[in-house]
């Protein structure tokens, strides 16, 4: 069968939502959609065939002199995983980031979710647990969200052990106007979407 790799917005935000709910839980594809409506997330759909079967979110963060492109979800139906797709979409998302300028590129998940953490490790990303950043896991969660994590997997220039990673993200987020972006960053894709679902579940 032929594999497309498509790439999406706010127009895809139902496919996304679907395969995120259904590979990890109905919160997690809430927080895709409200990304993507957001218009903060873009996402990557590979499709064999007709059937999409697996997504992967992803954003660029802005600040300067080097912005970083953090990839939120890479998902995958459990019938098509260990095939490579996961790969493909992690791939497709480098090269767009690429294209617009990125250099380094970050993503969370859990110590226990060792397929995900192969993957990237194949990929060439460095995985450092996040215990180990001291002051800056904060900032780590800040930029992507990763309440639930535990591992960070950055994939970039110069970055071979903890501290180089903690000197790269130290640069990144140095002056108060990245912070500033950063901090943005999370009010609307973390922060607002928490809040207004506090709203619709209160009794």
């Amino acid at each position: 069968m032929t594999i497309v790799v498509e790439t999406c917005g706010v127009e895809c935000v139902t496919t996304v939502e679907e395969l995120v709910s259904l590979s990890m839980s109905w919160f997690h594809g809430y927080y895709a959609r409200s990304c993507l409506e957001a218009g903060i997330c873009k996402a990557v759909i590979v499709k064999v065939g007709e059937e999409s079967v697996g997504s992967g979110l992803y954003y660029k963060v802005t600040i300067e002199p080097q912005p970083l492109g953090v990839i939120y979800y890479v998902v995958v139906k459990d019938v098509f995983r260990g095939l490579g797709y996961g790969k493909v979409i992690v791939s497709s998302i480098e090269e767009l980031l690429s294209q617009d300028g990125v250099r380094y590129f970050i993503a969370t998940t859990r110590k226990a979710n060792n397929p995900s953490i192969n993957m990237f490790r194949s990929l060439g990303y460095l995985a450092v647990e996040l215990s180990t950043l001291g002051d800056l896991l904060e900032v780590i969660r800040y930029i992507t969200c990763g309440y639930d994590d535990d591992v960070l997997l950055i994939k970039g220039e110069l970055v071979e052990n903890v501290e180089d990673v903690k000197l790269v993200i130290r640069q990144l987020i140095k002056s108060r106007r990245n912070m500033s972006i950063v901090k943005n960053l999370w009010e609307r894709i973390c922060h607002e979407p928490w809040v207004n679902l506090r709203k619709r579940t209160a009794p």
